[in-house]
């Protein structure tokens, strides 16, 4: 939870957000990467993540704090599994043109595409709790609390 409010409440705003924007340029450099290498289907997915947190990240940015900070965790699995993928991503365009069929290199792949088909899916849903509100979160009054 530290984390991700630091994210949000400091980390997004570094120079004016363009620190985080430097990190999404650096994701949609490795898009371009994965279509010139023939993994389209990846390069979609990556896309589509990438575009799916910079959105998060615009709509947080421009938010009450009480509504920014409701939505820092999920931000932070959001972008953190983003990143994942852009990793994954990178080592697949490194072994996708390896001569490796049945060995390490072809396991690489496999594995970047199981990242890609099974877990990078959820940032769609992750940036969505991220930007839901508050009101959720913050309806519960504090007597409600007790044990009874």
């Amino acid at each position: 939870g530290i984390q991700a409010l630091d994210l949000v409440g400091r980390k997004l705003g570094l120079r004016g957000g363009a620190a985080f924007g430097d990190l999404l340029s650096a994701i949609e450099s490795t898009v371009a990467e994965l279509s010139t290498a023939g993994l389209g289907d990846m390069a979609g997915a990556l896309s589509l993540a990438s575009g799916e947190v910079q959105k998060a990240a615009l709509t947080l940015a421009g938010s009450d704090p009480t509504t920014a900070m409701a939505g820092a965790t999920p931000f932070l699995r959001a972008t953190s599994t983003l990143v994942g993928g852009w990793m994954m991503a990178r080592q697949a365009i490194a072994v996708h043109a390896a001569d490796d069929p049945d060995g390490y290199m072809a396991a690489k792949l496999v594995t970047a595409k199981f990242f890609f088909e099974q877990v990078l899916v959820s940032v769609e849903g992750l940036c969505h709790q991220s930007t839901a509100g508050s009101a959720s979160i913050m309806a519960l009054k504090p007597e409600q609390f007790a044990s009874r």
